[in-house]
């Protein structure tokens, strides 16, 4: 939510721009730098994807992991996580203003960048906070369907 960020677009969802910013991390890190292309894009893939979740059932368990982490600050532990080793991260970690947070910038992005929440899973922040904003003749349905 900086103006002017590197980190976000005018143009892209925000899922694209937390993967093209890993990309890009990864790229200009030391250790980044010597990792094989086929890693990094399955970091791209899988932070593209995240808003994804149940698609990342069907892939390998390191993406799906990367995938469903996010998921796991809300809902707790998955994948094998046990409940002792999340509570360790959670202390270590805590997450105090997540829910606040998660709330604060996904009505931002509906708000700066109404294109790109438009039939995602960030759309329902655009209906129910954003004034005006209407997904109707933007989702697939209603290119499907004619817009009726």
């Amino acid at each position: 939510m900086t103006p002017g960020s590197r980190w976000v677009s005018k143009d892209k969802r925000f899922e694209i721009d937390g993967a093209i910013g890993a990309r890009t991390w990864l790229s200009e890190h030391p250790t980044g730098k010597d990792w094989e292309p086929s890693r990094v894009r399955k970091v791209f893939q899988s932070i593209a994807l995240h808003g994804s979740s149940s698609i990342a059932n069907y892939f390998e368990l390191e993406e799906a992991v990367i995938v469903q982490s996010i998921g796991q600050d809300y809902r707790g532990p998955v994948n094998g996580v046990s409940q002792s080793s999340y509570d360790a991260v959670a202390k270590q970690f805590p997450q105090t203003e997540l829910l606040s947070g998660t709330n604060k910038t996904f009505t931002w992005f509906a708000q700066t960048k109404p294109e790109v929440t438009y039939d995602t899973w960030l759309e329902p922040w655009g209906t129910a906070f954003v004034p005006g904003y209407s997904a109707v003749g933007h989702r697939q349905f209603d290119f499907v369907t004619g817009g009726q």
